[in-house]
């Protein structure tokens, strides 16, 4: 009968030969394995086919455990049975004197080296000692050797291996460059120790010297499917060292008619070294990507470099872990790297890895110019394994376009743009106007307060405001900066659109003045308002200089203002509605509710409250006449009267004849909250208006609400408000825990704050969780505008 044996696909010190040895000729015939639960080759993953944690784990198994292994795959050595008698020949070669797991030799000693620790060798080893001693020495996972023996020469579930077998045991120093990739095997480094110590050396020879061979882990390689190259070949991203190495020692990726096949045979391009591989890790001891001791949660390019995010922890030890980045450019050169410690605190960790803390967390930026670039990342606390790689790209600039409007004349574009390149110079944008180039170049060296803060280093002047001198119709504009594109392209469409405002509106001989500007952005020339007082229309020209006006609308000039008399009666002194009315679309601008002169009069002028009071102001008088006025002040509805005989020294300019005592300014008492103010005049009770005024509180109020305790985590939770009367802006409060403390803002929204302080706004709560302490934890709280003490709390932590 004819016995086979299977073999990989084969290599040696990076030689790319192949062969697939059988004693009885070569046949591409493979046996399941006895225990094949759970083993699945569709989940055959290319570019990870085990993980680096797993494959150098040296203390994977010991030399019981893979006796207990040897046995369990071979129950009983049938060599002695009829027709396989120990030293009869089979083929080229002679049937052993023992099983694998029976096998036993004298072993010579080895001096440690740069790949391996010193191996001590005795008489009567047994090979599952051998298998144990030499995983120790080289770093290598007893459970990879094993598999290497099995799928190599069936070592492991043969129950009468023969001698060549035991002499080949892991396919060391047997290129494939025999007559049809027949394997060509070295005699210098035949018999069972040298095999497995040498097929150990030589992974930790593939990882120390990745460079020197053909595929390289981190990186894209281009992996033949078989040895025929009319096979062709695939590009697979190799995750880490132990992959890389397993495609150096068997070059070949199985194809998917090989992983289809499961256990069997494939096509004529399928390879089953690497699939076998991981069919027997998965069936004999479970997932070959083990547990994770670390993960790449993101890594993006920003100002400065590259942000990296994760976890790690170590093998059994809950201290710190640490994290090696490595950072790679297009052309593969390392370009920096980084320690990272992963200290930080994750509130999930200990739930999910109970007893190892929260402070397993990383969030760090790893220093790069801008550019395209590999990072790299390895958990250094667990034999440097690999975590991730991305591929980042560091911006070589950031900016952003604000707003696009119209402009008179023109678009008016604002915004910023740096180039991160430059050292801090001000960068320069390009504007593309309805895909018409060349394009505009327009500076970005406006100053703003923020960018230095954003971009350490880069300073400040990198606003742009400016037009785009553009007709009037639909266009289509783009902004570009150093980041390239700074926003999608804008659609704005330019028409007559009529500005203004009425700044004055007042009694003048002769009739109404009215004061103010207006503009069309279509056109900077001088544009014409209508006019509208007690039902009377009349046209303005807004031809007066502004000194301001350019800087509100740039392009425009200063030939935008109007200061005229509109010639209209005033039958009494009232209330009347001044407007104006752009001349070419008829839009209303502005109004303003203007008290004209004529009769008695009064004007209530201000209204303003201070902790515990209310003041008023204005002026009361029959025009025309010196005599002093009265006014009738109502308060939430109870009223009194005043006088109204307070010198104003510009009353007589404003109404000639009446003299100046005219004027009041009252204050008087009132509790804190809303009230409304009502002026009257106090012979024909005509209402001069009300006024709404809400008397503040005490400068700084607030209150600590609640101190609350996690066993759990181990958290303080501290809640309460805090406001300064008249702020509507949040306040900062001081937490102390045992005598230690720093500011928090109480910018928790209340729902009912604003209620209580109208006019303050909700955001005045805080809601912090600080460590507790073992112990008494006693947290206190006051403002930090008085202080004001807010109270405290004690809580224990057993």
């Amino acid at each position: 009968m004819a016995k086979t044996r299977t073999r990989r696909w084969n290599s040696l010190l990076g030689i790319l030969c192949v062969c697939l040895v059988a004693l009885a000729g070569v046949q591409f015939q493979f046996v399941s394995p006895a225990n094949a639960a759970g083993a699945d080759a569709r989940n055959f993953n290319a570019g990870n086919i085990i993980s680096d944690s797993l494959f150098y784990d040296g203390n994977a198994m010991t030399a019981a455990d893979v006796q207990t292994f040897l046995n369990q795959r071979v129950p009983r050595c049938t060599i002695g049975d009829p027709g396989r008698t120990a030293g009869t020949p089979w083929g080229t070669t002679n049937i052993a004197q023992n099983c694998l797991r029976d096998y036993s030799m004298n072993t010579v000693s080895k001096a440690a080296n740069n790949y391996c620790g010193a191996y001590a060798g005795r008489s009567g080893e047994s090979a599952a000692e051998i298998i144990a001693k030499v995983g120790r020495a080289c770093g290598i996972s007893q459970r990879v050797l094993l598999i290497t023996l099995e799928k190599e020469q069936s070592l492991v579930s043969d129950s009468w291996p023969t001698v060549r077998q035991l002499d080949v045991a892991t396919g060391y120093a047997c290129p494939d460059s025999g007559p049809n990739w027949a394997a060509n095997c070295n005699p210098q480094y035949y018999g069972f120790q040298n095999q497995v110590y040498y097929a150990a050396w030589q992974l930790k020879v593939y990882r120390a010297h990745s460079d020197q061979y053909n595929y390289k882990p981190f990186r894209t390689n281009t992996i033949q499917w078989h040895p025929n190259p009319e096979c062709g070949s695939s590009q697979v991203y190799i995750e880490n060292w132990a992959t890389a190495a397993l495609y150096i020692y068997t070059p070949y990726r199985p194809n998917q008619a090989s992983l289809n096949a499961q256990w069997g045979t494939g096509d004529s391009c399928s390879t089953y070294g690497n699939r076998n591989f991981y069919m027997f890790y998965t069936s004999w001891f479970g997932s070959t990507q083990g547990i994770s001791h670390a993960n790449l949660d993101s890594a993006s390019g920003e100002y400065g470099g590259i942000r990296v995010n994760g976890w790690a922890r170590k093998l059994t030890d809950p201290s710190t872990a640490y994290v090696w980045a490595n950072v790679y450019d297009a052309s593969n050169t390392l370009v920096t790297n980084k320690l990272i410690a992963a200290n930080q605190p994750l509130a999930w960790f200990n739930g999910q890895f109970p007893g190892w803390g929260n402070n397993h967390g990383f969030n760090d930026l790893v220093s790069a110019p801008p550019g395209t670039y590999r990072v790299e990342l390895f958990n250094t606390s667990v034999n440097s394994e690999f975590i991730a790689s991305r591929t980042v790209t560091v911006p070589i600039g950031q900016g952003h376009v604000d707003s696009v409007s119209q402009a008179v004349g023109g678009i008016r574009v604002q915004g910023w743009s740096v180039d991160f390149r430059t050292g801090g110079a001000a960068d320069t944008v390009k504007v593309v106007l309805d895909g018409k180039n060349p394009p505009l170049t327009y500076p970005a060296n406006k100053p703003t307060s923020w960018i230095n803060t954003l971009f350490p280093g880069m300073g400040n002047d990198h606003a742009f405001d400016f037009v785009v001198p553009a007709s009037t119709g639909k266009h289509t504009i783009c902004v570009y900066g150093a980041a390239g594109l700074l926003q999608p392209c804008s659609t704005i469409t330019l028409g007559h659109a009529e500005r203004g405002s009425l700044d004055v509106a007042e009694r003048a001989e002769g009739g109404v003045r009215v004061a103010g500007w207006a503009v069309d952005l279509a056109s900077a020339s001088p544009s014409s308002v209508d006019v509208t007082v007690n039902g009377v229309k009349a046209t303005v020209l807004a031809d007066k200089p502004v000194s301001w006006f350019e800087a509100l609308y740039p392009g425009a000039g200063t030939g935008h203002g109007f200061d005229a008399v509109v010639p209209v009666a005033v039958p009494k002194s009232g209330n009347y509605e001044v407007c104006i009315f752009g001349k070419v679309t008829g839009q209303r601008l502005s109004c303003r509710n203007a008290q004209l002169l004529g009769g008695e009069s009064t004007s209530f002028d201000s209204a303003t409250a201070t902790v515990g009071q209310i003041r008023i102001t204005g002026w009361s008088a029959v025009l025309g006449k010196p005599d002093p006025s009265y006014i009738w002040v109502n308060v939430d509805g109870v009223g009194q009267m005043y006088g109204a005989n307070a010198n104003l020294p510009w009353f007589n300019n404003y109404a000639p004849g009446s003299g100046n005592n005219h004027g009041f300014d009252i204050s008087f008492a009132a509790t804190t909250g809303r009230h409304e103010v009502c002026v009257y005049t106090a012979r024909t009770g005509a209402s001069a208006g009300c006024r709404v005024v809400h008397v503040p509180a005490p400068a700084e109020q607030g209150h600590l609400d609640g101190v609350t305790l996690d066993a759990a985590s181990q958290t303080l939770r501290v809640w309460g408000w805090s406001h300064i009367a008249g702020q509507p802006a949040p306040s900062y409060v001081w937490i102390d825990v045992n005598g230690s403390g720093r500011p928090y803002q109480a910018n928790v929204e209340l729902g009912w704050f604003n209620s209580f302080a109208p006019g303050q706004g909700n955001a005045h709560g805080f809601d912090v969780t600080l460590p507790a302490n073992r112990g008494a934890n006693r947290v206190c709280v006051s403002g930090m505008g008085g202080p004001t003490a807010y109270g405290c709390q004690t809580v224990t932590l057993p």
